[in-house]
């Protein structure tokens, strides 16, 4: 965990109480055919992070006309909102040394080692010519937090209009077009006082032969820009349908509602990247910049590399059209018949018509039990029965019936070269999820503790996935309808009236269990691993999806401290071996990296106009690898240190006592990845948390005639206060295993509806 002078310094220099404004005036009004609503809203949200805030304006207008007796409705809206955002304040950057100094006792920002050692940086720094032609190169967070100016704006309008005609009785038809536009403008200005800019500019720079220094990377700023424009057409026809009737002597009730329709949407997004190197604010000249060379890095002469080139323009189309029906029939008022039938066609399936749909179904049934003549649970005046099967259907946009493919950087012959991400699939089809669920609803008397209970399977079907190719085809892999899955899981809510007098007391139980597991899928790594590593999602048959796999811990050696594994039956230090084995016995499942239990208990206290809420919610039932020191990254970077350092093997017998292996100068990646895999990092995600603390005292004109305004309202909230309990031993959240501290969330307001 972090020191706690690091944790002094984040909640002094980087947080504050965070403020949520919202202002908002509304105007209804019209006749007996015409009505009107206008409104105007206004937010204003300062972050608990400084420098980060959201400012949010909303207009919005509506009408509403009637004719022939209102059996012909027009109805029409817009909406614009504009929204900017200020995102300065990441904490990303900030490393995780403990007992960290970020500001001295001055005030002054500190120097913090970070990417490159801080000893070739202060050599640096007393070099003659390095001297005159480097930057500073040293990071100091207090100073990022000042000089970051990341803000983006967010422009979006929606015109809606629905004609709805009145055919006969119970029957009615509509048509609905909406229109959607809207901008994302993300500007992110890294000045030559930020050490992103600063250090990059460094790396570039190369002595020539005069022993002068050259900058391959222009004094300046870095402006990264980046666009998103959007326009989407959807139209929408519908008839709906609703009766009931009784039978002739008025002993059978019946209940028809039915709609179907078709809607036919389009979308074009139009995506823009805009890097420019030596951006001056008040002399904004473009430089010209060598994307073709390769260039040695200051720190590392023997180490040669590209300048980033991140222009990039792209577009996108999507088009869906769906056909639909769905009916429900009610008898008796208590055996409801429900019943859904569409076709979805995507063009991102097939290469012909009839490939790029796909027809989805779904039934169901339910029983009110207590309406029955035999039902004589007294205490449980309310009992439902229902049951559902049905199929859903899902569209993964990465994917394409075509060839796609990726532009690369210029070849040795300095023209511009591309590789297929993905060969042609004409048979690509779309996700299907079977899905049935039984579930029941119940309520006492007087609903003093009602709530329902469900249980349900689901079976996902052409998911989306990796499977291998054969090599001499130019394409190792393709991604297409290669995975199936399958699951489980109940869903319980119980509400209860604990005291229901002049002091109230409810409470309401959530739980949740879920399972799944994978039971196709083509791929297998050649290495175990990549099962290790969270930076790569490799599923594996017969296991969740997210898992969390390790490999066999054999303790320290008591002479040496190095970690020591398992392979070929026998215990090893030959850590490339272990890591890179094919054999996946070698690997240990230790469980789901999800909760597979998870749920909240809420309560709510009110007596008169005074209202106190709180929540406790709990994860199980799943596990997580926690971080621990890795000497290849401290010694050769990028990586920072971690206060496992201090538990470390010294000396011969301290191996019953710590598993932190000893530090060797002469670290291996090898000696370092396998401790990082290793099963003794796995730790127990299960933990108690309590959060949502509420308080709040209103008013309302209908209990208090002077009251001036309809209804006063303050309030004081808090969220996310802290874990009550947790399975594991070293300190750490499992919400946050990083060691970032929670965002502990407090707020007030105050509320009046005029």
């Amino acid at each position: 965990m972090r020191g706690q002078d690091t944790r002094k310094d984040l909640e002094k220099y980087f947080y504050r109480t965070s403020v949520n404004q919202q202002y908002s005036v509304s105007a209804t009004g019209g006749s007996a055919n015409n009505n009107y609503y206008l409104s105007v809203g206004y937010d204003k949200n300062l972050n608990n992070l400084v420098r980060n805030e959201y400012d949010r304006l909303t207009l919005t207008a509506n009408n509403s006309f009637s004719w022939l007796k209102k059996k012909l409705e027009l109805n029409t809206g817009i909406i614009y909102t504009e929204g900017k955002a200020h995102n300065n304040n990441t904490r990303a950057s900030i490393p995780s040394y403990p007992y960290l100094k970020l500001v001295d006792e001055n005030g002054n920002a500190t120097t913090v080692p970070a990417d490159i050692r801080q000893t070739f940086k202060d050599s640096v720094s007393k070099d003659p010519i390095a001297k005159t032609y480097l930057l500073d190169w040293n990071y100091r967070p207090y100073d990022e937090l000042r000089f970051s100016n990341n803000t983006s704006k967010t422009t979006d309008y929606r015109i809606n209009a629905d004609v709805k005609y009145a055919l006969f009785k119970g029957l009615n038809a509509s048509v609905l077009y909406q229109y959607s536009k809207g901008f994302v403008d993300a500007e992110n200005f890294y000045s030559q006082q930020t050490y992103y800019t600063r250090n990059l500019i460094n790396q570039y720079t190369e002595p020539d032969t005069a022993g002068r220094l050259i900058r391959h990377i222009p004094l300046g700023g870095i402006l990264d820009q980046n666009s998103v424009e959007y326009e989407t057409h959807n139209v929408r026809t519908q008839l709906n349908y609703n009766t009931n009737w009784y039978n002739r002597n008025h002993t059978q009730y019946h209940q028809i509602t039915a709609l179907a329709g078709a809607e036919v949407r389009g979308t074009k997004t139009y995506y823009d990247g805009l890097r420019t190197y030596g951006y001056n604010e008040s002399l904004p000249n473009l430089f010209p910049i060598d994307y073709e060379n390769q260039f040695p890095l200051f720190q590392s002469p023997a180490s040669i590399k590209k300048i980033d080139y991140l222009n990039s323009s792209r577009s996108q189309a999507d088009n869906f059209v769906s056909y639909y029906l769905n009916a429900k029939y009610i008898f008796q008022r208590r055996y409801i018949l429900s019943a859904s039938a569409r076709k979805d066609e995507s063009n991102l399936f097939g290469v012909k018509t009839n490939q790029k749909g796909v027809p989805l179904w779904s039934i169901g049934v339910s029983w009110e039990l207590n309406q029955e003549h035999f039902y004589t649970l007294g205490w449980l005046p309310f009992l439902k029965l229902r049951i559902t099967d049905g199929y859903k259907g899902n569209v993964d946009r990465t994917v394409s019936a075509f060839t796609t493919a990726s532009i690369d950087a210029a070849n040795t012959y300095n023209m511009l070269s591309a590789s297929i991400d993905n060969p042609p699939n004409p048979s690509l089809r779309w996700e299907k999820n079977h899905m049935i669920n039984f579930g029941v609803d119940f309520a006492t008397g007087k609903s003093i503790i009602e709530g329902s209970l469900e249980y349900y399977t689901r079976k996902g079907i052409d998911l989306i996935g990796n499977s291998a190719l054969d090599p001499t085809t130019g394409v190792t892999q393709f991604r297409g309808n290669t995975a199936d899955m399958k699951g489980n899981g109940v869903d319980i809510m119980l509400r209860s009236k604990n005291i229901n007098k002049q002091f109230k007391w409810i409470s309401t139980l959530l739980f949740s269990y879920t399972a799944d597991k994978v039971t196709n899928y083509k791929v297998q790594q050649s290495a175990v691993w990549y099962y290790c590593d969270p930076l790569y999602m490799n599923p594996l048959r017969g296991k969740p999806l997210y898992s969390v796999f390790s490999l066999k811990w054999m303790g320290l050696d008591p002479n040496t401290g190095d970690p020591r594994g398992y392979i070929n039956k026998a215990t090893s230090n030959n850590y490339s071996a272990i890591i890179n084995s094919s054999d996946l016995s070698d690997l240990i499942y230790r469980g789901p990296a999800n909760p597979v239990y998870f749920g909240s208990l809420r309560n709510n206290f009110s007596y008169k106009q005074v209202e106190l809420s709180f929540a406790i919610t709990w994860k199980m039932g799943y596990y997580f690898r926690r971080p621990s020191i890795n000497y290849y990254n401290l010694f050769y970077g990028p990586g920072p240190g971690h206060p496992d350092y201090e538990q470390r093997w010294q000396k011969p017998g301290d191996e019953n006592y710590t598993s932190v292996p000893s530090m060797t100068w002469n670290e291996s990646a090898y000696r370092s990845t396998f401790y990082g895999y290793s099963d003794i990092l796995i730790e127990k995600g299960d933990h108690i948390r309590l959060q949502d603390v509420q308080l709040s005292y209103q008013l309302n004109k209908s209990e208090i005639r002077w009251l001036p305004v309809n209804q006063f309202r303050i309030y004081m909230y808090a969220n996310n206060l802290g874990i009550l309990w947790k399975a594991n031993h070293q300190g750490i959240d499992p919400d946050y295993i990083s060691g970032v501290i929670p965002p502990r969330t407090f707020a007030a307001g105050l509320k009046i509806d005029l």
